[in-house]
């Protein structure tokens, strides 16, 4: 099956996407956006989401 058109192709991956998530066998897993802003004289330490794991800091 080919399909070019933008608008149909996106019906077709959410349609994917619902039957494997109704299957049971696929996780989908993904991470929000988390911004972070440190200081030239920390060294952060985060989860690969992100999230700060502040006793992990360290001084530059």
């Amino acid at each position: 099956m080919i399909e070019t058109d933008p608008a149909k192709r996106d019906t077709m991956y959410q349609r994917m996407q619902d039957l494997m998530e109704e299957s049971g066998g696929y996780r989908f897993i993904t991470h929000g956006v988390t911004p972070n802003l440190y200081d030239v004289s920390i060294i952060p330490a985060t989860r690969p989401d992100g999230t700060p794991l502040v006793h992990l800091f360290r001084s530059a």
